[in-house]
């Protein structure tokens, strides 16, 4: 039986393509790249694309640009679902990070906001992909709209995001690396260790001397009791693949990969590795 709540969300969640195909009660509204006048939809199916256009545009000194959706996007996935009786939650990437979400507070008001919940996520990638996740599954469980959204407010603070970059020029050009900003240029003799801020500013944790010592950096700031963790990556496979292992040792459970496509890689450049975790409700930060 299909559950009357439906979930929506954007594409920075990056879900598996078989996931939702499992999942029909989930939709995705995609983010879209501006690559120096060549428009693309933000799949991981399209990194390819993405990697080539960029290095294209690297050698014109410039860097893309993202869009949100426009609030039609959403009012299209809204629309029909409202039709058939269903309830909506659209769970978006941090309000820090995009308008993602406005847009989707208008389709909102377009269509019957006592049809619709809007949460911010105050995350992305994988911290996104697990609230939705865990959306979807209290949908299937029949738990109310207004159920699912208390859990989901009360859960999205609790998602961490470390990340070690190759360059940070283009955090540096969008603004977004706050104490990080004094690094750019030094990358040669230093690997920094960056955190999201509440305020959506990317900032150092720590600095240290070798990229093996920044995979454990990462690991010691994850609590022991974690047991949703996930690894990411942008075309910086091999690193991905040691701090999975890395985890994987400390928690004694399985990781999970977390693909990353064109919106991030935007903002954040290529060859970057990534942690995600959750953390236990009892060492809430």
């Amino acid at each position: 039986m299909e559950p009357k709540i439906h979930i929506v969300t954007d594409s920075t969640a990056y879900l598996p393509a078989q996931y939702l195909e499992d999942n029909p009660h989930i939709h995705v509204v995609p983010l879209t790249v501006n690559c120096g006048g060549e428009i693309m939809e933000d799949w991981v199916e399209n990194n390819e694309r993405f990697k080539e256009a960029l290095d294209r545009l690297s050698k014109q000194d410039a860097i893309p640009t993202t869009s949100q959706p426009a609030p039609g996007k959403f009012a299209e996935q809204f629309c029909p679902l409202i039709e058939q009786g269903c309830e909506i939650i659209a769970i978006t990437i941090s309000s820090k990070f995009s308008g993602t979400i406005q847009s989707a507070l208008n389709a909102a008001s377009l269509v019957g906001e006592d049809k619709v919940s809007v949460v911010d996520s105050c995350s992305s990638v994988a911290g996104l992909r697990m609230l939705v996740e865990d959306a979807a599954a209290a949908a299937l469980e029949g738990r109310s709209r207004q159920e699912i959204v208390t859990m989901l407010e009360s859960k999205k603070h609790r998602f961490e995001v470390l990340l070690v970059p190759s360059s940070l020029e283009h955090l540096r050009r969008g603004g977004r690396i706050g104490g990080a900003q004094a690094l750019v240029g030094s990358l040669l003799n230093i690997r920094p260790v960056l955190y999201i801020r509440d305020d959506g500013i990317i900032d150092v944790l720590e600095k240290v001397r070798t990229h093996k010592k920044a995979l454990m950096r990462m690991i010691q700031e994850m609590p022991e009791g974690s047991t949703r963790v996930s690894v990411g990556n942008i075309y910086a496979e091999d690193a991905m693949g040691s701090l999975r292992k890395l985890a994987e040792d400390k928690l004694g459970v399985e990781v999970t990969i977390q693909e990353v496509g064109p919106v991030i890689a935007s903002h954040v450049g290529l060859e970057v590795v990534g942690l995600f975790f959750e953390v236990p409700e009892e060492e809430d930060r």
